[in-house]
């Protein structure tokens, strides 16, 4: 569709151009006519025609392409897990998925077709106004046309055979006869048949300026027709020019109707003095025909950028990576961001996809093709593996199935209390998904290496508080054991004194020094040892959170009257909340000053 409109603009601009410089100063108005309406019609219609030779330029198509899958950040850096905990990194992420940009195009056709919609309610709406206005008011027959009186004041105009004249001022005679003989031309050449097929066009094509500067030529060349007409009836041609000067715009005359006044401008003047030259004309309509086939051969809606664009999309395509890095459709090299493209351009068509990998792929060109089959939509994919002894493609099932889960988990913001419990459980089908691709390669000679394995939920914590300096009153340690034990700050205790014990250090305001400074800065440092039952851990969390929830709820009561729970959540007052007393948790001891 892109392709579609730059290319009918230009073949429009181009003929505009040429009409402007060359032909509108020509005294030869009726070709002129035939020349704008071919104009619009040959550029709308030149595009649907496969004759194109030319290339699109590569940084045009890379311009107007969708370059979701190849801009969306890759989950997968130098062979290592990102962890996705950041606003910005979970915002990318969900871009990455198509929440975002998969947004964008329905809302561009929405509006698109809501004022399409408009505009042509507003062009039936005002056809309708002019058949009323013929039909309801006065008529007299003049020489085979129809008079319309009207009794509001109004231009001279007229639509169809129908013309249009004030009431009052057509009774007693104010109107002179070669302003009725200038409506009659228009009326005889059928001029609002013109516009009718521009304000068509304008509906289908309104976002187009080229549109509305080829209606405002089209309408310049029927004044220079009806000019030519009433001054070859032996209409003196000083007292024709006195009376176009003379003339007083009233009110504007219907959007649809030719008038007499309209566009008074110094062309028509000096176009009634303009001496025809058919040489010259010749001349000029001759080295149009050059123009008219430049434009034919350039590149049509169905040009070929690239060499696999040439073939007929036939609902099951073949991607191919070959080697390390070689990338085919269908036989034919590209690109990733030419296979981008393809999936753009023919998502609709695709009907399955045969996914073939060579053993010495490189793994992060097949999680990128991956993931842009997914962004595009792509329904049924089929993996195999270029190599004699993998008749099953287990490993590939398996390995798709990891990157799925993978990323599902990675998408999971790391916090102890709220998301520790949906992490431990998808984490856990993340591990048995590896397993299995080990097992998978035990059985496949010439496997390529696996996928890295993600971090754990444990390791992603730590990565919240990495490298945080903290003064040592600030921080709370935490130590439990696989038997339950738990020391806070070196002091045994028990677990259900960790609530009052966490409130008193986050909330001491300065008060004793051995606790924190103010609820900002207090940080809980939880370690525990790899083999604690993770019931105890939950427990103790549990715990920790509670604490932080009392307090919060008790300045949710102070400052709004209501309790933290009842605040609206991602509402300011809840965020107000959080800044006081925000949960700084941490599985790993932060460095110390």
């Amino acid at each position: 569709m892109i392709s579609y409109l730059v290319y009918s603009s230009i073949s429009l601009g181009i003929l505009l151009i040429f009409y402007h410089l060359f032909l509108e100063k020509e005294k030869m108005h009726k070709i002129n006519r035939g020349y704008l309406l071919f104009s619009m019609f040959f550029s709308f219609i030149i595009p649907l025609i496969p004759v194109g030779v030319a290339e699109l330029p590569i940084y045009v198509t890379n311009f107007f392409s969708q370059q979701s899958a190849s801009s969306a950040p890759s989950l997968l850096e130098g062979g290592e897990w990102l962890l996705t905990d950041s606003p910005a990194a979970a915002s990318a992420a969900e871009s990455a998925n198509g929440s975002g940009a998969g947004l964008i195009y329905p809302a561009i056709i929405l509006t698109y077709f809501l004022v399409t919609g408009f505009l042509l309610i507003r062009f039936l709406r005002m056809i309708f106004s002019m058949q009323m206005k013929a039909e309801r008011n006065e008529k007299r027959r003049f020489k085979g046309y129809q008079i319309v009186l009207l009794n509001e004041e109004t231009a001279p105009h007229t639509f169809f055979s129908n013309i249009f004249l004030n009431k009052k001022e057509y009774l007693n005679r104010e109107i002179p006869r070669e302003v009725i003989a200038h409506e009659r031309v228009h009326a005889k050449q059928k001029h609002t048949v013109d516009i009718l097929l521009v304000e068509i066009l304008k509906v289908l094509f309104w976002f187009n300026p080229l549109i509305y500067l080829c209606k405002k030529a089209i309408l310049l060349n029927h004044e220079f027709l009806a000019d030519e007409a009433v001054l070859a009836q032996g209409t003196a041609l000083k007292k024709y020019q006195k009376l176009l000067l003379n003339s007083i715009i009233k009110s504007p005359a219907h959007v649809f109707a030719s008038r007499f006044n309209y566009s008074l401008t110094k062309k028509r003047l000096q176009m009634m003095t303009q001496t025809k030259s058919y040489y010259r004309s010749a001349l000029k309509l001759a080295s149009l025909l050059p123009l008219i086939i430049a434009l034919m051969l350039l590149p049509a809606c169905e040009f070929a950028t690239t060499e696999y664009e040439e073939t007929e999309t036939t609902g099951e395509v073949a991607i191919v990576i070959e080697g390390s890095s070689e990338l085919l459709i269908d036989g034919s090299m590209v690109t990733i961001e030419e296979l981008d493209r393809y999936l753009e351009a023919n998502a609709d068509d695709i009907e399955k996809i045969n996914f073939e990998i060579s053993p010495e792929a490189e793994f992060g060109l097949v999680t990128d093709i991956q993931k842009m089959l997914r962004n595009h939509g792509t329904m049924q994919i089929k993996y195999t593996v270029k190599s004699d002894d993998r008749q099953n493609g287990e490993l590939e099932r398996v390995t798709n199935e990891f990157l799925k889960a993978a990323e599902s988990y990675m998408n999971i913001e790391p916090d102890p209390y709220s998301s520790y419990d949906q992490m431990k459980e998808k984490y856990e089908k993340v591990t048995d998904l590896f397993e299995s691709i080990k097992v998978a390669m035990a059985d496949e000679a010439d496997a390529p290496p696996p996928p890295p394995m993600v971090p754990s939920p444990e390791e992603r914590m730590m990565e919240r508080t990495s490298g945080i300096h903290v003064e040592e009153r600030n921080l709370m340690k935490v130590l439990l054991n696989n038997q339950g034990l738990l020391l806070i700050n070196d002091e045994p205790t028990e677990i259900y004194e960790v609530k009052d014990r966490v409130k008193e250090f986050v909330d001491n305001r300065g008060v004793d020094p051995r606790l924190s400074d103010n609820p900002a800065e207090a940080i809980l440092s939880v370690r525990t040892a790899k083999d604690t039952p993770y019931e105890i851990y939950k427990q103790l969390l549990d715990e920790i959170m509670l604490a932080y929830d009392e307090l919060r709820d008790e300045a949710a009561q102070a400052r709004f009257g209501t309790p933290y729970a009842s605040l609206e959540e991602n509402s300011q007052y809840r965020r107000e909340i959080r800044e006081i007393y925000p949960a700084r948790i941490s599985v790993k001891e932060p460095e110390q000053l």
